[in-house]
This record gives C-alpha cells, sequence and structure tokens, in this order.
C-alpha cells in the first residue's frame, strides 16, 4: 500500500494507542446500514490474508465477500455500504503491489462487479449512496495524488469532481470523499506542505468551498457524513495546550459545532460517525481516558448539538471505530464487533 496510506493509519494509531491495530483471527472496522453490518476479518485461515465480512443481525449471518490477494482493508474508509449493496477497494491483478479497483458487491444477490476496472490508475476511498459512488482515483500524470470522481453504478457514468488542471493534480491529493445531500465532501492534502482543508463541492452549483482548514498538526481526518452533516477529527492548540475535538458541520446552514474538545495529554479520540434522523444529527465516537489506572476506552453518542454526552460500555477494555445507522451503533470492543441499541440500551457481541 503506498506510503501516503499508510502514514493516514500509523496516524490514527499512534493518537488513539492500540484501537486501530488488528491481530489474527479478529474483527474491525464495523460499518452498518439497516441491519447489515459489513466489516474487516483479519488472517482468514488458509489465506494468511484479510477479508470483509457482511454479517446480517437478524439472521445472524456472516458471509465472507472476499478473500483472495489484495483485499487487504484494514483502512479506515476502504469500504462503505448502502442497502444491500456493498462497494469496496481491492485489486483487479493477483500481484503483490497493483491498482486498485472499486468492487460492487451486492448482499441479495450475491452478485460482485467490478466498477472502475483500470488497469493504469488505482481507485480507493469508495463511499455509496443509493446508486450513486464516489472515490479517489490517480492520474498517469499524478500517480501519487487521488482527484475526486462521481459515478452512478446502474450507468456506469462518471463526472470528475477535482482534478481537471494538472497543475492542481500535482499539488492536491483528495481523498476520503463522502456523499451528503446535494454535496460531495472529502478531505484535501497540499503538497508539499502536507496542510490540509475539509472541501465541499456543491452538485447543484458546482461551487466549491473550505468548510475547515489546518496545517499538517491539525490532523484533519476521519471525514464521514449522512444526508446534510458531515463530521471530522481534528488537533488545535489553545493556552498552549493540545485539544481533540470533533467537528460536526451542517451542509444546509453551514454552521459548524464542537462536538466536544478533549484535552490531548488526558485523551485519546478516534473515530467519529454521524446519522441524521428527520435533521437531527446524533455524533458517535471513540475515548481513551488516559488520567485513569488502567487506561478506560468508551463509546460515545450526542444526540443534536445541545444534548448531552452519553457514555456507553465505559472500562478498560479497547473500544474504536463506532458506526451508526437509526438507534444502532456497531464498534469495535477488543477483537469483536459490538451492537449497541441507543433506544433500548442493550449491548450485545454480534461477531
Amino acid at each position: 500500500m503506498r506510503g501516503k496510506i499508510i502514514s493516514l493509519l500509523i496516524v490514527g494509531l499512534l493518537f488513539f494507542g492500540l484501537s486501530g491495530m488488528v491481530w489474527a483471527d479478529e474483527f474491525t472496522l464495523p460499518m452498518i446500514y439497516g441491519n447489515t453490518v459489513v466489516c474487516t476479518e483479519s488472517d482468514i485461515p488458509d489465506t494468511a490474508r484479510d477479508a470483509i465480512i457482511v454479517y446480517d443481525i437478524s439472521s445472524k449471518q456472516k458471509k465472507i465477500i472476499t478473500t483472495g490477494m489484495g483485499f487487504n482493508q484494514n483502512y479506515h474508509n476502504d469500504y462503505s455500504i448502502s442497502g444491500s449493496k456493498v462497494v469496496f477497494t481491492s485489486m483487479a491483478q493477483a500481484k503483490q503491489v497493483a491498482p486498485r479497483d472499486i468492487y460492487l458487491y451486492d448482499a441479495g444477490s450475491g452478485a460482485m462487479k467490478n466498477l472502475t476496472n483500470t488497469p493504469d490508475v488505482w481507485e480507493m476511498y469508495p463511499n455509496i449512496s443509493g446508486n450513486q459512488i464516489v472515490y479517489g482515483a490517480t492520474s498517469p500524470d499524478a500517480p501519487n495524488n487521488y482527484h475526486i470522481v462521481l459515478q452512478n453504478i446502474d450507468t456506469g457514468d462518471q463526472q470528475q469532481i477535482t482534478g481537471q488542471d494538472p497543475k492542481q493534480r500535482a499539488i492536491y491529493n483528495d481523498i476520503d470523499p463522502v456523499i451528503c445531500t446535494g454535496y460531495i465532501v472529502w478531505t484535501r492534502v497540499i503538497l508539499p506542505s502536507e496542510d490540509r482543508k475539509i472541501m465541499a463541492y456543491n452538485l447543484s452549483t458546482k461551487a466549491v468551498k473550505v468548510l475547515d482548514s489546518r496545517n499538517k498538526d491539525g490532523y484533519l481526518s476521519y471525514l464521514r457524513g449522512n444526508q446534510n452533516f458531515v463530521v471530522w477529527r481534528r488537533l488545535v492548540k489553545s493556552g498552549g495546550e493540545n485539544y481533540w475535538q470533533i467537528v460536526l458541520y451542517n451542509l444546509s446552514n453551514s454552521t459548524a459545532t464542537n462536538v466536544i474538545s478533549r484535552k490531548m495529554d488526558d485523551y485519546g479520540v478516534g473515530a467519529p460517525d454521524v446519522y441524521s434522523l428527520r435533521g437531527n444529527p446524533t455524533v458517535t465516537w471513540s475515548e481513551s481516558i488516559n488520567t485513569t489506572q488502567p487506561t478506560q476506552y468508551q463509546i460515545c453518542y450526542k444526540v443534536g448539538t445541545g444534548g448531552s454526552i452519553v457514555k456507553v460500555d465505559s472500562n478498560n477494555i479497547v473500544k474504536s471505530y463506532p458506526s451508526i445507522y437509526g438507534s444502532k451503533i456497531a464498534y469495535r470492543r477488543a477483537g469483536d464487533i459490538y451492537l449497541y441499541d441507543t433506544g433500548t440500551k442493550v449491548r450485545q457481541k454480534i461477531i
């Protein structure tokens, strides 16, 4: 995997302890949609490789949809689910290092399809909503940088959102795109400084705006979105101290809200996620409390911009990567996947 992608993973590990690490025969990086959870299983027997798992909560059935060379998806935002459709990144060729394509798996029919099939460029960071996907793609003249592409999975029609100018392709690395209502939002890494911006493209007006901007030490990362809302994590300095913040941005009224602000010396803050129900967002994230012995780990969520923080499953067991849909939060607990229902307050191990 290319150096810049590995560096993003390393940053996450350094600032959230062991929460993102993957050990043998363990599960990580869950994503939930309705009654379906998608995650990664490491070291599949007889393959020594990772695989993507689709789990049906109602039937309690687990299906491995990838086991071949190249299905090594231990990276945040390298697969996505909408309805019965799962999109993910993999290699079209059975080589140790080869360009990645975007694949579509239909959990209803079991059908698998290569959506991009481009042997000379890389496509990564897919995100799906309905029949639209968005992803990052390289160009032959800028093989180390990604630009953003929107594609209709039914017709195959593509729209290039960024990177039309060769000069921009050389200095902008656009990653982690998400589809929101009327917008495409993504993280832009500016080279060579590695400063970062959160960018938004209006699909109707084609206008582009900056939602957040930080230097490389601001660690803008873990971008997620749902309907009119996007969330991300950042590091800010205030009064000589560093603070982890989770930012909730409302695209419909251009309003940014700090969901939390945690002193870096006292807390580790992991990847957030957001789900909007009738315009009211719920944000979830993971924390480690470093001032306790042993270190305490917890999943948190907050309903609305003025709601109280609710702590879920707080103890010394490592937890990370929460994903929310409706009232259900799926998250990694040690090497397993757990499900918490914010309505019933029931927690259960599902994988």
